[in-house]
């Protein structure tokens, strides 16, 4: 008994001491606690709230991801690409891109608003008043934010706060749910939207201060801490069209199966989607880590590749067969008609996370 707990603890031990795997870990316990406390959001949405509201409600906030994916303009790759090396440029590129970025969220959401009644004919009550579009748009402004503060912590290697702030924001937003369920086609808006500004106010701070401490500890002469923005651009570029096509196959969908289906059939593959995706974002985890170890040590970035294939796949495969074992299971939570309309859904999501693996490390490889 006493080796098998000197054999664990010495693993463990080097668990910990292995900084991809311990950042890797930080962020996949923050996407498993999001998940979690995501599920029993959707569930009690569910049950709180008509379905075609739902319906609605996940149309809407697909929307503001969309225009919020659109609007990191490659820079959520960007950051952990060139934050661990910024060195005395830290706080500056955080901040030009939060200024960017934002500016870039409102335009796009004025934009969709303008050709709302083309694209987006069910979401016409956003057009009711100017209150009603100016929370549309100060809200995809937060959103885009709120992004991107995950990609900042990634890049300064304090993937620490990443399960912090995620499980707070998540437990926040299940509390507010009932205060809104009152207001229907805006309750998950709304729910969502007040805890996502509270972590942008408080993740910013933090990044700020960890800039600063990272300037102080950069011997190097200005100059040469400052990343080229023709680098940057040239990378954000390519990256942010691949990304967008990624983003575009889960929130467009949403809104074509609204138009086609209708508010119910969407609230059917949101909800096997969001849950689904859980695994994707185990892929996306390890490979911003992998992104971010690389850069700080070129040295090992082959080894890096290897180890994060590995790591991913001990935790996807697993719970991939489990989840389509259990599907039927989990949607009963929200109510037995979801589970009777998106069980199949749910199950090839599943399933195709683990081919996506090869997909995901060999992208963040690249990047």
């Amino acid at each position: 008994m006493t080796s098998e707990k000197i054999g664990i603890a010495s693993s463990l031990r080097a668990r910990f001491n292995d900084p991809l795997r311990r950042s890797a870990d930080a962020l996949i316990i923050g996407t498993g606690l999001t998940s979690v406390l995501g599920l029993a959001f959707w569930a009690l949405a569910a049950r709180w709230l008509p379905t075609s509201a739902v319906g609605i409600g996940v149309a809407l906030m697909s929307t503001v991801a969309l225009l919020a994916n659109f609007a990191t303009l490659g820079m959520n790759n960007g950051l952990i690409r060139f934050l661990p090396a910024a060195g005395s440029g830290t706080a500056r590129i955080i901040m030009s891109c939060y200024a960017f970025c934002a500016g870039a969220a409102m335009f796009a959401a004025g934009i969709f608003l303008l050709g709302q009644p083309l694209w987006a004919e069910k979401l016409g009550f956003l057009r009711d008043n100017p209150v009603a579009m100016l929370v549309f748009v100060v809200g995809t402004a937060t959103w885009v934010l709120y992004v991107l503060q995950d990609q900042v912590l990634i890049g300064l290697r304090r993937t620490g706060w990443v399960p912090i702030q995620n499980g707070l924001a998540s437990v926040f937003k299940i509390a507010l749910l009932p205060l809104f369920a009152s207001a229907a086609t805006w309750a998950i808006f709304a729910a969502t939207m007040i805890p996502a500004l509270l972590a942008v106010l408080l993740i910013t701070a933090l990044a700020l201060r960890y800039a600063r401490q990272a300037a102080a500890r950069d011997s190097r002469p200005a100059k040469e801490t400052r990343v080229p923005i023709s680098s940057i651009v040239r990378f954000a570029a390519s990256d942010h069209l691949a990304t967008m096509l990624w983003f575009a196959t889960n929130d467009v969908l949403t809104l074509i199966v609204l138009q086609v289906a209708g508010a119910e059939a969407s609230a059917y593959w949101y909800i096997a989607n969001a849950i689904g995706e859980s695994l994707y974002l185990i892929v996306s985890n390890v490979g911003s880590v992998l992104i971010a170890e690389s850069v700080h040590d070129p040295a090992h970035a082959t080894a890096y590749a290897r180890r994060a294939l590995f790591h991913g796949a001990q935790l996807v495969v697993p719970a991939a067969i489990l989840g389509i074992v259990f599907a039927p299971f989990v949607l009963r939570l929200m109510g037995p008609h979801y589970a009777e309309n998106a069980t199949s859904t749910l199950q090839l999501i599943l399933a195709s996370a683990i081919p996506h693996l090869i997909v995901g490390i060999s992208v963040s490889t690249a990047r």
